[in-house]
């Protein structure tokens, strides 16, 4: 009779145990562990870019805004450094940025955001109109309304 075999590569150390509220250690191999992603790939590898993505994406979506938005700034940040300011991707990542930070109750802040993209987006040639409307639609959302005299 043979053994099935583990859907992982086996490591050479040998498990330890995990407290009872805890999650099992995952084997070194293991593609979902994800600390050894920006270690092994680095910080702008294509695949760490959008496990970063994600994890940004799902916070945001469980209600951690600020951390969120965090992890959009540091994304926008290294997007900023090798894609360029007027990037689509870039661009996007920066109205995630904003979007975090309206929905962490920070809206100017978000309007300053979105101002500062606005801005890189209309001096570089590879900003499309559509996504530079985006933008200003989501700015004109976020910005407070005018107060009557």
């Amino acid at each position: 009779m043979t053994t099935p075999r583990p859907c992982w590569p086996a490591t050479s150390k040998p498990a330890t145990s995990a407290a009872p509220d805890s999650t099992p250690p995952r084997p070194s191999g293991s593609r979902r562990s994800s600390p050894t992603g920006p270690r092994i790939l680095g910080r702008v590898h294509p695949d760490t870019i959008v496990s970063r993505h994600q994890h940004a994406t799902y916070l945001g979506l469980s209600g951690d805004y600020d951390t969120a938005a965090d992890l959009f700034a540091e994304l926008a940040a290294d997007y900023l450094a090798t894609s360029g300011a007027a990037d689509t991707e870039t661009l996007f990542t920066r109205y995630q940025h904003a979007a975090s930070l309206a929905a962490a109750g920070r809206r100017s802040d978000a309007v300053r955001c979105l101002g500062k993209a606005l801005a890189d987006a209309s001096r570089g040639p590879r900003a499309a109109p559509e996504v530079t409307r985006f933008l200003r639609n989501a700015q004109a959302q976020w910005s407070p309304a005018p107060t009557q005299p």
